[in-house]
């Protein structure tokens, strides 16, 4: 066995184990249990008429319980679909396995919700009998799901105060593997699924308007949603977003939020790319990150800028750069995700001043070595992120005037070769 399964179960492990020796989570998982609801696919389910919310849509490469506990954290009613295995509770949560589903168990109370007798018998023992790779649209509704360890790679526990709850609904994608079963879950069958494109469309259609109203039914604030079944299920993620868009044209009406949170690894972003392509006419993008930053640590950037020495740490959220250049979890979690964010950026009315304030003190300043004001390294991500807005908005000349009075007419080059393969 690998090590990081050997540390995947060690975390899970110790999770089960706090949450039976925790008063508090014994309680929350008590009542979790007596609320849980299994949605039959043909049991009809009834929502308002009429639905009046003005959906805000964020696409963003946060894991799903990261996304939800900001929104879970103001009061709001969130809800996380876990992109479950239709055989086995938690997936491969118990053998160490990665997926997100195994994730959200590692760090919260989902996972002793759904591994009870009744939905063994109800879901998973009947998907397991079928042996349909395309599953069904069973769905499992858990309410007030303890999130008590952070939602990372490697969850750790976070202070009772930090604590958050959401609910979760389970439900399986179409596994479209070459071979649907494996040894860690023979009970797919051995023979890959039979759909063509348009087939599959219409049934993720099908199973996504299912998790809409779910959610819709249970009075959900905030839906947090993301690349169901693109992982190891191997769903082509252009067809997923596309549904994911029509579906949500005519659920949006119910939801103050709908956040397709796309985590991607640094090797791999191409599920994370095509959401954000798909949903670039409609998404609006989530700025908070640098807004609570700006306002800890703004005027303290502008006055060492205007100095002319830059003394503290505040490079990642003043002078933000394109993903993909920062290896940092900081840099990584304050970097711009592509050219329509940074426009975002420059369009947010703090934001934008703030650059444009920012950028005039330098141009103020006699000197103009970059070195001497940042120091290195800070002096090339300046120049990233001047190359970075310059491209984002051209006709803004001020930028381009740091790059030829401070770089000698120098772009960063690394910035306009990432920028240039998110355009592909």
């Amino acid at each position: 066995m690998s090590n990081k399964r050997t540390i995947n179960i060690d975390i899970f492990n110790d999770s089960i184990t706090f949450i039976k020796e925790t008063e508090n989570l014994k309680k929350a998982l008590e009542k979790a249990l007596a609320n849980q609801k299994l949605y039959w696919e043909k049991d009809e389910i009834t929502i308002p008429a009429n639905p009046k919310r003005n959906c805000k849509t964020l696409v963003s490469g946060k894991r799903s319980f990261e996304a939800a506990s900001r929104y879970a954290r103001e009061g709001k009613k969130a809800c996380v679909l876990n992109f479950a295995s239709a055989t086995n509770p938690g997936g491969g949560v118990t053998r160490g396995s990665s997926a997100q589903e195994e994730g959200l168990c590692r760090c919260s109370t989902l996972y002793p919700c759904l591994d009870t007798e009744d939905m063994w018998r109800r879901f998973y023992l009947p998907h397991r009998r079928a042996k349909a790779p395309l599953y069904n649209d069973d769905c499992i509704y858990t309410p007030g799901v303890v999130v008590f360890k952070s939602d990372t790679v490697h969850p750790e526990m976070m202070q009772e105060r930090d604590w958050y709850q959401v609910d979760v609904i389970t439900c399986a994608a179409p596994n479209l593997r070459a071979i649907p079963g494996n040894s860690m879950n023979p009970y797919a069958g051995d023979v890959a699924a039979d759909i063509g494109k348009e087939q599959l469309y219409e049934l993720h259609l099908h199973r996504m308007e299912r998790i809409m109203k779910i959610a819709a039914a249970n009075g959900a604030d905030t839906l947090i949603l993301g690349a169901f079944g693109c992982g190891a299920f191997c769903n082509p993620p252009e067809i997923v977003a596309e549904a994911w868009k029509t579906i949500q044209s005519e659920y949006e009406g119910y939801f103050e939020t709908i956040e397709y949170a796309v985590f991607c690894g640094k090797q791999d972003t191409s599920n994370y790319d095509t959401f954000s392509k798909v949903f670039s006419s409609k998404k609006t993008f989530d700025l908070t990150r640098f807004s609570e930053a700006h306002a800890k640590n703004y005027q303290k950037a502008l006055a060492e800028v205007k100095a002319g020495y830059k003394r503290t740490h505040w490079m990642w959220y003043i002078f933000p750069q394109i993903a993909g250049l920062g290896m940092s979890p900081t840099s990584q979690f304050y970097a711009i995700a592509n050219l329509e964010e940074a426009k975002a950026y420059l369009k947010d009315p703090v934001l934008g001043a703030h650059m444009l304030e920012l950028c005039q003190a330098l141009l103020e300043l006699e000197s103009r070595d970059a070195a001497a004001i940042f120091g290195w390294p800070d002096d090339m991500k300046l120049k990233s992120c001047m190359t970075l807005f310059e491209q984002a908005e051209p006709e803004q000349p001020i930028f381009g005037r740091i790059l030829d009075e401070f770089f000698m007419g120098e772009r960063d080059q690394k910035t306009i070769e990432l920028l240039k393969k998110m355009e592909r």
